[in-house]
């Protein structure tokens, strides 16, 4: 093209005496201009290559959605375009940008230990490239509690006795929490979900004292353990006879004495119904009697022991149970007259 040029310069020289230079100038600058637009084409401009936003990620929905520690491990997808370009993959908490790490060899990803607060957290993630920012995933939701979950029995009461080879642990506590009742005389369990905040167990006892553990755990992981005793039965209906007074000196009498009778049935409930007829003999004196009906499974006689007459010796009380299947059952005590 310089050589094109020193030509053309010459031929200009050669027409400026010949007149004819105007003409020669505006065709050499169409000359010019074409070679020059058959190198660019006409009209080109120079435009940017797009870089395409990387695309978005895919958070696993976890199986557990709740923990009692302060912190998650987040698992996902990124997708085919972004794996094996250095792009990174950032995780949201609640809107926030929480934690940040670059992507791996593959589509696969795990971002430990995310941070989050006490209650229920919405998390997303994005992968970020050299382009820019993916849209965001689709959230996941978490729960962070640490509280123990709290456990309230209503049956059976600490240090009842069950005439039976079963107990049932009823009570309260979170919904949703897995509560175990274990006996730990015998190592035997049962386990139930509690629904609606509730829950009822049945496990097996054994005679004398059983030792019951009720241990609750939340589905965040926090647990609570409560602890009863109940006494296992002859798995009979069964008379306990309690007196007032054991000894009295016959110098205190007159005396009241109560007598107070308790029926259970053979699961260990009072018994309702049951005819019980008492009879006091006290020494010097004639024997006396009274009858009663049990309610609640208790039936009870206060009298009083007189001063004349009675003489120093044993005072015998004898108590007869009559269930109302007809069963019957004695019960003796004594009170001494010293």
């Amino acid at each position: 093209m310089l050589l094109v040029a020193v030509l053309a310069l010459g031929g200009s020289v050669l027409l400026v005496a010949s007149g004819m230079l105007g003409s020669a100038v505006t065709g050499f600058g169409h000359t010019v201009g074409d070679m020059f637009g058959a190198v660019t084409g006409p009209g080109a401009t120079a435009v940017p290559t797009a870089v395409a936003v990387p695309g978005t990620p895919h958070l696993v929905v976890p199986t557990n959605a709740y923990t009692n520690q302060p912190a998650w491990d987040v698992q996902g997808f990124a997708p085919d375009s972004a794996v094996g370009k250095g792009d990174s993959v950032r995780i949201y908490v609640n809107g926030k940008v929480a934690r940040e790490q670059q992507l791996g060899p593959t589509a696969n990803f795990t971002v430990p230990a995310v941070p989050i607060p006490l209650g229920r957290s919405s998390i997303t993630a994005t992968i970020v490239g050299p382009s820019g920012e993916s849209a965001q995933s689709a959230p996941i939701s978490v729960v962070f509690s640490n509280v123990p979950p709290a456990v309230i029995l209503s049956a059976p009461v600490d240090g009842a006795v069950i005439n039976g080879g079963t107990v049932t642990v009823s009570g309260r506590t979170r919904t949703g929490a897995t509560v175990v009742v274990r006996n730990d005389n015998t190592g035997q369990s049962n386990t139930a979900v509690a629904t609606k905040a509730l829950f009822s167990i049945v496990v097996t006892i054994g005679p004398g004292t059983n030792n019951l553990s009720v241990t609750a755990t939340d589905q965040a992981g926090n647990t609570t353990t409560k602890t009863i005793k109940v006494i296992g039965g002859s798995g009979q209906t069964t008379v306990s006879l309690h007196m007032s007074n054991a000894r009295l000196a016959i110098t205190s009498l007159p005396k009241s004495v109560s007598m107070v009778v308790t029926v259970l049935d053979q699961n260990g409930a009072p018994l309702n119904g049951a005819q019980v007829a008492f009879t006091l003999q006290v020494p010097g004196l004639t024997p006396v009697t009274y009858d009663a009906t049990t309610a609640n499974g208790l039936a009870t006689w206060t009298t009083m022991i007189p001063k004349d007459g009675v003489v120093t010796g044993n005072s015998l009380v004898t108590v007869l149970v009559t269930t109302p299947d007809g069963k019957q059952l004695t019960k003796t005590a004594s009170i001494a007259i010293v």
